[in-house]
């Protein structure tokens, strides 16, 4: 997965909504958050890649500091003003009431209801637990959709504006990584909610179409041994076709490519689809159908 930072097609019809993204389907805006929260590695930048070691074998899942900035920039503009009234509580994460916040964590409520927070907005939550044997880690939830909607993952544009304006903050580094924030002594940009100039110029990349291309590649190899085997090589690291399309058509940095280039050569496999034409969309006429299924820790309908 570390392949896609961007997110990408993991297999036919399973999307990996990357570190974060945003995308629509059917008439719904979804985004997503991956990885879970770890102090020590929240402010660094991505660094994680092959021959991994104890540490970075595990830092490699928790989530930056730059995706939630990122993700920051959907505020709308309704709620930016209630920020804006009450922004010293905002910044110090005071606003609303942390004792009742304690409650939330215990008792769980069916349903929560909150007044007197300066801004309306409803939503529902939900938490899964680990996907373990008798765990509830899985649940099915009917969401409305657009009736004439096409059933077709496509990209979000704002997310798209706001990948390109941020561009700057993509790093590999394990040190610390500077977020913009308001300052009054600054000129500097902290506030990367796309113009519509910038918009447009990201519908002229794309030439107005937003459509997700099926363009799944298997750079790693088909699994020859019983999956049991403890004493193989560790696995190699690949450059993926998917992050360098996405990339060279949004004019961003490739993370995927800095990390090709920063890796020992014996890290480096030569993608499986290059080597074997016509692997990259096989179709097995006796596979089911299920539609698509989307990857991400955290996940938002906008």
């Amino acid at each position: 997965m570390s392949e896609l930072p961007n997110g990408g097609w993991v297999a036919p019809n399973i999307y990996y909504l990357g570190y974060a993204s945003v995308v629509q389907f059917g008439g719904l805006r979804i985004a997503g958050l991956s990885g879970i929260y770890k102090g020590n590695d929240y402010d660094k930048a991505h660094f994680e890649c092959p021959p991994f070691t104890n540490y970075s074998l595990v830092s490699a899942y928790h989530v930056r500091s730059v995706e939630v900035f990122r993700l920051k920039q959907l505020k709308k503009p309704d709620f930016e003003e209630a920020s804006a009234a009450n922004k010293d509580d905002v910044e110090r994460n005071q606003l609303g009431n942390p004792a009742t916040m304690n409650l939330l964590y215990d008792l769980r409520p069916n349903r929560w209801f909150s007044a007197h927070l300066h801004v309306k907005f409803t939503a529902e939550f939900l938490a899964l637990d680990k996907p373990l044997p008798r765990r509830q880690f899985l649940e099915c939830l009917d969401v409305p959709m657009q009736d004439e909607a096409a059933l077709e993952l496509s990209y979000d544009p704002t997310w798209l504006a706001i990948l390109k304006n941020t561009d700057h903050l993509t790093q590999l580094s394990d040190k610390k990584s500077y977020m913009p924030g308001r300052n009054a002594g600054s000129s500097e940009r902290y506030d990367f909610r796309p113009t519509k100039q910038e918009l447009d110029e990201v519908a002229t990349l794309f030439n107005n179409d937003f459509r997700i291309p099926s363009n799944f590649c298997q750079t790693a190899p088909p699994e020859q041994k019983p999956f049991a085997k403890r004493r193989d090589p560790p696995s190699l690291y690949y450059r993926n076709p998917q992050s360098t399309v996405f990339c060279e058509k949004l004019g961003i940095k490739d993370l995927n490519f800095m990390m090709c280039q920063s890796i020992p050569p014996g890290s480096l496999g030569v993608p499986y689809c290059c080597e074997h034409d016509g692997v990259a969309s096989s179709n097995n006429p006796d596979e089911i159908n299920v539609g698509v299924m989307m990857i991400s820790l955290v996940m938002m309908i906008l």
